[in-house]
């Protein structure tokens, strides 16, 4: 389980995806289906939301995460995002003619344009005409 002792506060509970540490009693945390029958996972409200179940590991995973896993067809490992959610590896995708095309939540869900266009204010620069 994820459980760990931190020495000033005593034993407390881990997040399995982004490791944030919390109280063992308190409410947002839960135990959620785990690879064993004596193996949870605990994950926090945010990974609550968040976390992608992978079949491969049997474990929960972060969407903008990297993970390694086989190819279906070759059995040779190779590494993606896991929001991409990928079978084949990129020689076998080229080809079956497989074109990946990046989802939402692999691209930070197109709050990139947002924070560059806060950053540079690109129509005040324009050149007025």
């Amino acid at each position: 389980m994820s459980y760990r002792e931190h020495a000033p506060y005593g034993p407390v509970v881990v997040c399995d995806c982004c490791s944030k540490v919390g109280a063992i009693g308190d409410r947002d945390w839960r135990q959620v289906r785990g690879n064993g029958v004596n193996d949870a996972v605990h994950l926090c409200r945010a990974c609550q939301r968040r976390a992608v179940w992978c079949d491969v590991h049997q474990t929960y995973h972060l969407p903008e995460a990297f993970h390694r896993r086989p190819c279906a067809a070759c059995g040779g490992l190779f590494t993606a995002q896991v929001a991409w959610n990928l079978d084949y590896c990129p020689s076998c995708r080229r080809e079956r003619g497989i074109v990946v095309s990046a989802p939402a939540l692999a691209n930070g869900g197109g709050t990139g344009w947002r924070v560059w266009s806060w950053l540079f204010p690109w129509r005040l620069l324009q050149r007025r005409r």
